[in-house]
């Protein structure tokens, strides 16, 4: 299915530890479960890029109670490669991934995970070094969760799905991908000197009789 070389133009979605554990019918709507799965709440939605995609890629990442709506789909455009470029509002330490796909040979089967690499496309990611790659079985109800080697994935501040086969179908689909882990929010301290916010009038020359008592900042 992929014997090419990505050389046609792609559609834009708009805005090795193979291990992987079931989460089981009984619990998965239980409170607990959702607020696990809530790292979609610290997605940049708006700047969220999905490569040869058909479809609302946003809405792939979406509160755990709605992921068995198959209504949202994303659809692979050309062949059956899906690149999606993730940006986070804050840093993320990446601890498990869940992948709902279509049915059939549509599901995806080979996800490659890839840290603060933004500048990704279909050739470099097929030549880059995945920071983790998931060997993915067919999932139609979130009951495989996917672990991460947590010591990679974390200052996650980007991150880069490339789905790059399926089980033979030429379409890959999607219905929900759930990140599981921890948000930190980043704050940027402004550039200001403590010199600007205490001058030090030893630092200024002295003029006139009040000099030892005024302080006057140059400009």
């Amino acid at each position: 299915m992929s014997g090419h070389g990505h050389g046609h133009s792609h559609a834009s979605c708009a805005p090795d530890g193979h291990g992987h554990s079931h989460g089981g019918d009984d619990d998965d709507d239980n409170p607990e479960r959702g607020q696990q799965f809530s790292l979609f709440k610290h997605i940049d939605t708006t700047k969220i890029n999905c490569m040869n995609g058909i479809g609302n890629a946003a809405k792939l990442f979406r509160a755990w109670h709605e992921r068995l709506d198959t209504s949202i789909t994303v659809d692979s455009d050309a062949d059956e490669q899906l690149l999606l470029h993730i940006p986070f509002t804050g840093e993320v330490t990446l601890k498990s991934v869940i992948v709902i796909g279509g049915g059939g040979d549509q599901h995806p089967r080979t996800l490659k995970l890839f840290v603060n690499r933004p500048e990704l496309d279909f050739s470099s990611a097929g030549d880059a070094t995945p920071t983790q790659q998931i060997d993915l079985a067919h999932d139609r109800t979130g009951a495989l969760e996917y672990p991460t080697r947590i010591a990679k994935f974390q200052g996650v501040r980007h991150l880069t799905m490339f789905f790059s086969d399926n089980f033979g179908d030429d379409v890959t689909r999607l219905h929900f991908i759930g990140l599981r882990g921890d948000f930190m929010t980043v704050h940027r301290t402004p550039i200001i000197t403590a010199y600007e916010l205490k001058p030090n009038p030893a630092d200024h020359p002295k003029t006139g009789a009040l000099a030892d008592n005024v302080f006057r900042p140059q400009h």
